[in-house]
């Protein structure tokens, strides 16, 4: 039997070339497909997560007759925040919801005491297990991206709304100009200003890109801006 005496025959730079522009090509378009059904998740996460907290806030509503003290310092439509830069109001927040006390340290449990029992006199656990998802590495409460700054309306005034402060709807807009055209969330201003709830709590895009986190509200503005696109 003969052998071939033509040898085989390799890639020319040209497929080389072309074969590399299509990965690149399907590089493009995977990535930010795959980011957005990550974006998708987490923004699904961190709304499961504010849903809880703030049907913990209701709770503790109905059982008292008010929200948390610290919660009713500021007048109605600026958010407390809470966070790294913010302890005493992280840590007030959870007492409220647990009846216990968070050491962010040691990421463990401890008896409510002190200035902090008077967020929660009796101790009342108004929110059941707050687990992993709930916190960030560093032992505080995070969205699921890992940022800490939670923005926490309450209705102080027990009228089933929360008209926002300048500052914080202008904070909310710039914001939400990374989702939406600048003329659509200015005709959809007043509806926005106001939200039909009694707690309201929130995180804005994250403008250094350190973290990536997205706007995420526990209540549904999007249907108002949506309505003006």
């Amino acid at each position: 039997m003969k052998r071939s005496t033509h040898p085989s025959r390799g890639f020319t730079l040209i497929e080389l070339l072309v074969v590399i522009a299509i990965i690149g090509i399907l590089i493009a378009v995977a990535i930010p497909t795959y980011t957005g059904v990550v974006d998708k998740a987490r923004i699904a996460d961190t709304r499961a997560s504010f849903s809880k907290w703030a049907s913990a806030l209701n709770k503790y509503q109905v059982d008292k007759g008010y929200f948390p003290p610290f919660l009713l310092e500021e007048r109605e439509g600026m958010p407390v925040i809470l966070g790294r830069d913010n302890q005493q109001e992280h840590n007030s927040f959870i007492a409220a919801l647990k009846g216990r006390m968070w050491n962010t340290d040691t990421q463990r449990w401890a008896k409510l005491e002190g200035d902090l029992l008077k967020q929660n006199n009796k101790r009342e656990d108004y929110c059941g297990e707050l687990t992993e998802d709930d916190f960030g590495v560093d032992g505080f409460l995070a969205d699921a991206w890992g940022g800490t700054s939670i923005h926490v309306l309450v209705d102080a005034d027990n009228d089933d709304l929360i008209e926002l402060d300048g500052n914080a709807l202008n904070d909310i807009k710039d914001a939400l100009r990374n989702d939406y055209d600048r003329d659509v969330i200015d005709r959809a201003e007043e509806k926005i200003k106001v939200i039909r709830q009694k707690v309201a709590i929130y995180v804005l895009h994250d403008e250094s890109g350190e973290l990536g986190t997205r706007n995420v509200f526990s209540w549904d503005i999007h249907k108002y801006l949506e309505a003006e696109e």
